[in-house]
């Protein structure tokens, strides 16, 4: 785990500051402030990195087996081969991504996932849509996620610096 800036650990009704070395569980949740960023391990080489004014919930953790996420902001989830698969909760859709590097949060004004190596499954609104590397998706309430689209360099860099990295 790494902490920089302002980030807090969320544990039944206590909020104290996140610190390195703080385990997470199931229950638990981390929320960034700005210019916060936390990046976490969530099982086998399976890496969180949680931009600034974010907030994330751990509904289920179940190590190799996978682990039950709920965001509100912006990350990036690193799934290397063989660590497991992380199901992504927005408020707009559901997420489940495998071997995958995605970003999950705000590109340009809008909602968005973006797949930069790997695959995930994006359904919403009773759709899904299969997104494969460097194929991004839109998210709007209750709508169905956008037809799956290249994204340049540059939209790739901003939304990567919008989760801290």
């Amino acid at each position: 785990m790494a902490v920089a800036g302002p980030a807090v650990l969320r544990r039944q009704a206590a909020s104290p500051p996140l610190a390195v070395g703080d385990a997470l569980g199931a229950g638990d949740g981390v929320a960034t402030g700005a210019g916060g960023r936390v990046r976490l391990l969530l099982h086998p080489a399976a890496r969180l990195h949680l931009g600034p004014d974010s907030s994330l919930a751990i509904i289920r953790h179940g190590g190799a087996a996978g682990s039950d996420l709920r965001i509100e902001g912006s990350l990036v989830l690193d799934i290397p081969g063989a660590a497991g698969t992380v199901t992504i909760a927005t408020g707009h859709a559901g997420i489940v991504a495998e071997a995958a590097r995605v970003f999950v949060g705000r590109s340009r004004g809008e909602d968005a996932v973006f797949v930069e190596r790997g695959r995930a499954l994006v359904n919403a609104a009773g759709r899904s849509v299969n997104l494969g590397a460097g194929l991004g998706s839109v998210l709007a309430p209750g709508a169905p996620p956008g037809a799956p689209e290249p994204w340049q360099p540059a939209r790739i860099a901003e939304a990567l610096a919008a989760a801290g990295l």
